[in-house]
């Protein structure tokens, strides 16, 4: 499954205690909208979510501004965001797992 947003898209795979997202193109503050409500909609239940940054083409500093204070990722315990990818450290919020 795709969530396309211009050139930005989410593709999400799941398994048995996880959900992986895997984010492409740019990610401004559309960007962070799209992956916020797919983080409402479709994470409930799952042990970790693995948000997987190495795709991802430009990351706008207000886009993370914005994802870190949704109300999306103010949900999840410490550890329990994974970031992964060579942009991971620009994306993660405070409390989030970089790997």
């Amino acid at each position: 499954m795709a969530i396309r947003e211009n050139e930005f898209k989410i593709f999400i795979h799941k398994n048995e205690n996880n959900i992986h997202l895997r984010l492409t193109g740019n990610f401004d503050n559309s960007s962070a909208q799209s992956l916020c409500h797919v983080l409402e909609q479709n994470t409930d239940g799952y042990s970790a979510v693995f948000i997987h940054t190495a795709n991802l083409d430009e990351v706008l500093p207000c886009a993370s501004d914005a994802l870190r204070s949704s109300a999306a990722i103010t949900k999840y315990n410490d550890g329990q965001l994974i970031f992964t990818g060579e942009k991971a450290r620009l994306v993660a919020p405070p409390g989030s797992t970089v790997v």
